[in-house]
């Protein structure tokens, strides 16, 4: 007998178990891509974006009429985990928001290692990588 859909597992552990984790599950659209675990994802009120898309400057307007100005100013991304993957088009996924997870497991996209500046970025979150 065959087969009709072959499933790829990819098993490594996200959650490090120093700290209790807070995982909260998001729903997903019907064009959603895939995210893999241990993927770092942005949180956003339109909901779950890839790191690559993550905005770290706002424009915000300084003054009133024409001596008005535009700035960028820094803001801290709200980020997640994702804690197990996921297909494209699913309903939804889990994510990490608070708590320790595994360094070696975490990537910001396909299968790019986390850098210095997105670990710093999940500190400011209350994630932290051991």
């Amino acid at each position: 007998m065959k087969a009709s859909k072959t499933v790829d597992l990819e098993l490594k552990q996200i959650i490090e178990g120093s700290h209790p984790p807070v995982i909260r599950r998001y729903a997903l659209g019907e064009n959603a891509p895939a995210f893999k675990a241990g993927q770092i994802v942005g949180i956003t009120a339109g909901g779950i974006i890839a790191y690559a898309d993550i905005e770290t400057t706002e424009t915000v307007t300084v003054g009133e009429g024409a001596s008005a100005i535009e700035v960028d100013v820094p803001v801290t991304p709200r980020l997640g985990v994702v804690t197990a993957s996921v297909e494209a088009n699913s309903e939804g996924l889990n994510v990490l928001v608070h708590g320790t997870v595994v360094k070696e497991s975490l990537i910001k996209a396909a299968d790019t290692a986390a850098d210095a500046t997105a670990l710093a970025q999940l500190e400011a979150c209350g994630i932290w990588a051991v």
